[in-house]
């Protein structure tokens, strides 16, 4: 699996993008804080920004910047730290 990080552009909008992540990715979404998550799936950033509806005038959840995961490292709790290498491992773990 892949990491990708979600970080909302405008405030407004953190709850709808909120809401569409959670429908997207019931059991692989992390909520880092308002505006922000971490997704794991195995399609691309264009796929997950697909996914969650942001740039779609269909299902539009707002704006985000959608990014891939390369490398991590900082200071969080180890339920952060816990649930990205849970993923990271599970290569074949189920998606939303």
């Amino acid at each position: 699996m892949t990491l990708f990080i979600v970080v909302g552009t405008f405030p407004r909008n953190f709850e709808t993008l909120g809401q569409s992540v959670a429908e997207a990715y019931k059991d692989n979404h992390l909520r880092l804080n308002p505006g922000c998550w971490i997704i794991a799936d195995s399609v691309t950033a264009r796929e997950v920004s697909e996914k969650i509806g942001v740039g779609s005038t269909a299902t539009p959840s707002g704006t985000a910047v959608v990014a891939s995961v390369a490398n991590y490292y900082g200071r969080a709790s180890t339920e952060i730290w816990e649930w990205m290498k849970s993923r990271l491992s599970a290569g074949s773990a189920t998606h939303g």
